[in-house]
């Protein structure tokens, strides 16, 4: 695990890692957001790579979706962080700034890119329409430093407001990644393992462009199940249903023998502990 990805999981942790009750169960704490399933890249680490595995498709998240999951994370007081990530690029979103606007200016919300489309005036006006941080990875190489320091800078974008990870490794140092096989969409000839634990399903959520809650954030590919779609169910009412409830338990106990998780080697053990306890105190 190179430098930056460690700086950044430990600034991931002062929001990710902090338990809230709501009606005495642990609340969510990070959701990752994909908002278009575009990308211009295709890394060969990412099943993007292979078109007919995974191709690109003109879909978009609507405005209206992200106002409803702004008004209900308001209502629950949430303290988060959105991520608008996905398994795309989330600067080719038709209209990525006015997403991240109406996420609002209560909730901590964070972009994910490659950086490929930043020009200065895109970085001012995701600031100013409430952007609190930005992750660049960087996949290309060390000459990007500069280039993106110097973008931001003339942004006038403080150094604290976003962070640069490099990602321009090759396959024998795992692309400079935290690399998995995103719950079995990928072959990497790993040991998977079906007992161990993971925690992810205890403290974060998976929103979909059209608004579905898939089963995790390694899943995002695969889209083995849902859990429901914020259109028509609250995200509480979804966090505590009896499905997502069913496989915390398994994963709290290390029972990976169901699908997609008998497939996946993420660890899932980096944030979450502190959810996990606390389910499993219930």
């Amino acid at each position: 695990m190179n430098q930056s990805t460690q700086l950044n999981i430990k600034r991931k942790s002062l929001y990710v890692d902090d338990v809230v009750l709501h009606n005495g169960k642990p609340l969510f704490s990070f959701i990752d957001i994909n908002p278009t399933e575009l990308c211009n890249r295709t890394c060969e680490f990412c099943p993007r790579h292979d078109s007919k595995l995974y191709p690109n498709q003109n879909l978009h998240m609507k405005i209206d979706v992200a106002d409803k999951i702004r008004e209900e994370l308001e209502e629950l007081n949430w303290v988060g962080i959105i991520n608008i990530c996905g398994n795309g690029e989330p600067l080719l979103h038709k209209d990525i700034v006015r997403l991240v606007s109406a996420l609002g200016d209560k909730i901590h919300v964070e972009i994910t890119t490659s950086g490929d489309f930043l020009t200065t005036d895109l970085i001012e006006d995701l600031y100013k329409n409430h952007l609190d941080y930005m992750v660049v990875s960087m996949y290309d190489g060390p000459e990007q430093i500069n280039y993106f320091d110097e973008l931001f800078n003339n942004s006038k974008i403080d150094k604290s407001k976003y962070i640069l990870r490099d990602r321009w490794y090759k396959e024998d140092q795992d692309y400079g990644l935290m690399l998995t096989n995103r719950a079995g969409t990928f072959d990497w000839n790993k040991s998977i393992g079906i007992n161990k634990q993971c925690f992810y399903m205890h403290y974060s959520m998976q929103i979909d462009w059209n608004g579905d809650v898939l089963f995790c954030i390694q899943d995002i590919y695969g889209k083995t199940r849902t859990f429901g779609n914020v259109n028509d169910k609250s995200l509480w009412d979804i966090w505590e249903s009896k499905q997502m409830d069913k496989y915390r338990e398994l994963l709290g106990k290390g029972d990976r023998t169901e699908s997609p998780c008998n497939k996946c080697d993420a660890s899932g053990l980096i944030h979450g502990y502190g959810h996990y306890l606390k389910w499993k105190n219930i």
